[in-house]
């Protein structure tokens, strides 16, 4: 499903302690490893921030390398980052 004209490859989720921290942190990690992004607002539940961020990877870029560098750079800032898909990958070559 698109959502203003994007089609994402996937969904990235972003726990924190500090929402507006994980917030900066798929936005910083994003512009260089996603073609198109879109971060929903931040929703605290238990005293746990959530950020929802659909991403469009650029092509030579790997959903586990965008994990991995959030886990690395953003470690004191976030608890958890997970990528779910959303779309097969192209076989069209």
């Amino acid at each position: 499903a698109a959502a203003d004209g994007m089609e994402p490859d996937g969904l990235v989720i972003i726990r924190s302690v500090d929402g507006e921290a994980g917030r900066r942190a798929i936005e910083t990690v994003a512009g260089r490893l996603a073609a198109e992004w879109r971060t929903s607002e931040v929703v605290t539940e238990g005293g746990i921030a959530r950020v929802d961020t659909v991403v469009r990877l650029r092509k030579d870029v790997d959903p586990a390398e965008l994990i991995a560098e959030l886990e690395a750079r953003w470690s004191d800032d976030i608890a958890a980052a997970q990528y779910i898909p959303l779309s097969t990958p192209s076989t069209d070559k």
